[in-house]
């Protein structure tokens, strides 16, 4: 059991077990030298931790930290190594789940940092729609605690700068955004912001 805010792991640090997330919600980060927070991914409720280092050997490559209260099932390496061995399955969810995680992760490098920042904004809700949607009468809310510090330091900008970006996309009337809470009230349009490869289709978006 972890509670809000306590480290499961460090950047660098060793789990000889293969973490089941039960309950709850982690955040996967890194601490850059100048003190920044930068964002990598969420995980939610049956997501993999420490899978990688099972594999290599080598330190987790980022911190983990429980956003709330969350409830972890640890599976020893001995285990995992022997369903590996036994049960093609288990490769074959494990290989899955770590190919979904690389295109995000390509997904999110390929959104180019000169776009404005509505764009890349849209993009990345987008993409958290399909993971993380609840559809619901007023539009599709995502099922994550979203403050706008937690929005920055996933682009890597900054407070200011997304603070104009949510106000423009609920301008536009893509989303809705109440304390820390994100309803996308028009995914199409949403869409149009960023376009099919992050473009920037239209929707009035400035580039200046």
């Amino acid at each position: 059991m972890l509670d809000k805010g306590e480290f499961l792991l460090h950047r660098g640090g060793s789990i000889n077990a293969l973490g089941v997330l039960i309950e709850g919600s982690l955040e996967s980060s890194i601490t850059r030298r100048d003190g920044h927070r930068l964002l990598i991914s969420y995980l939610q409720p049956g997501d993999l931790v420490g899978f990688m280092g099972l594999l290599d050997g080598m330190g987790h490559v980022t911190d983990l930290k429980a956003r709330v209260a969350s409830s972890m099932m640890m599976i020893p390496r001995s285990a995992i190594m022997l369903l590996r061995t036994h049960h093609i399955d288990v490769v074959r969810a494990c290989e899955s789940q770590l190919a979904y995680r690389s295109r995000i992760l390509y997904d999110r490098l390929a959104a180019d940092p000169s776009m404005p920042v509505e764009e890349r904004l849209a993009r990345l809700l987008s993409t958290w729609v399909a993971m993380y949607g609840l559809p619901r009468e007023d539009g599709i809310v995502l099922d994550m605690q979203l403050s706008q510090s937690d929005l920055a330091d996933t682009l890597g900008v900054s407070r200011q700068r997304i603070n104009a970006a949510i106000g423009r996309l609920q301008q536009l009337g893509c989303i809705r955004m109440t304390y820390r809470k994100i309803t996308i009230t028009d995914e199409t349009a949403l869409q149009r912001v960023h376009g099919p490869n992050g473009e920037g289709a239209g929707c009035g978006v400035s580039r200046t």
